[in-house]
């Protein structure tokens, strides 16, 4: 028997990101190891929250509360990115973890940090360095997650034991007419000391971010990608070509921000201190 299920999160409308991560499950593991769970999407139900942030929660919430409590699930997102080392790395952390983190409810493998916290982005990036100087690459670090999760749930290991626990919390939220989003929801959670969160560093999936998001309306495509961006930065194969040719400076940028280049340029030099 496995030692964790996995289910990746895929809209029926979207047989193209079905492919795509299939594809990429099947570099690891057989079919029948792992299985798609078909996406709910947003009704016309009471909430505060947008539509497809609701069928993102939904979905979320029902893989959680249809997962066996014998085994570890693995959730995945069906826009992720798995290192090249993704099995050997899962399989050797969920091997341990009862006997070293047996208190532990949900281990992310990738998590957007807030770019706003100088301080959390300065660890994590001089830690990152000491990684990338490891060429073997198989040293990763489980940290908690309290001082650094800002969102996403692309990507999670959740432990047995605690599904009945955060399903209640999810349940809780839905007789509150789902007041935010699903990674807001665990945030705020782990911020009350209701959920004991660690994240595997350097992250294990990156986020394919080339096409629209399902989740973000438009308006918010731009900062979702940037967050997104950011989140790359520290998945262990990082594509630095791709991500450096973004963020290429064009005069135009510069001219009509001048204060906000200059300050983005003074917090670059202090993070190579």
């Amino acid at each position: 028997m496995n030692l964790y299920d996995i289910s990746y999160i895929n809209l029926e409308h979207r047989s193209d990101r079905r492919q795509v991560m299939e594809h990429r499950l099947n570099q690891f593991y057989q079919a029948h190891e792992y299985q798609r769970f078909q996406a709910r999407t947003g009704d016309d139900r009471e909430c505060r929250i947008t539509k497809n942030e609701l069928g993102c929660f939904l979905s979320h919430q029902a893989v959680i509360e249809n997962s066996s409590e014998e085994v570890y699930t693995l959730v995945l997102e069906d826009d992720v990115l798995l290192a090249s080392n993704f099995r050997d790395i899962v399989d050797g952390m969920v091997s341990v973890l009862p006997q070293r983190s047996p208190d532990w409810d949900i281990i992310f493998l990738s998590q957007m940090v807030d770019i706003g916290n100088v301080a959390a982005s300065y660890r994590l990036l001089n830690l990152k360095k000491k990684f990338n100087d490891d060429p073997s690459r198989k040293n990763f670090s489980i940290m908690d997650a309290k001082a650094f999760y800002a969102s996403s749930c692309a990507s999670y290991l959740i432990n047995p034991r605690s599904k009945s626990k955060i399903a209640g919390i999810l349940q809780s939220y839905a007789k509150n007419n789902y007041p935010v989003a699903i990674d807001l929801c665990l945030k705020n959670e782990l911020a009350k000391g209701n959920l004991l969160c660690a994240f595997i560093f350097p992250y294990l999936t990156g986020l394919d971010n080339k096409n629209d998001s399902s989740i973000q309306s438009s308006d918010k495509q731009k900062i979702s990608n940037l967050l997104e961006d950011n989140l790359n930065i520290f998945f262990v194969d990082a594509d630095w070509k791709g991500l450096l040719e973004k963020y290429q400076p064009n005069q135009a940028m510069i001219e009509n921000n001048k204060e906000q280049y200059l300050a983005s340029q003074i917090l670059f030099r202090r993070f190579m201190v």
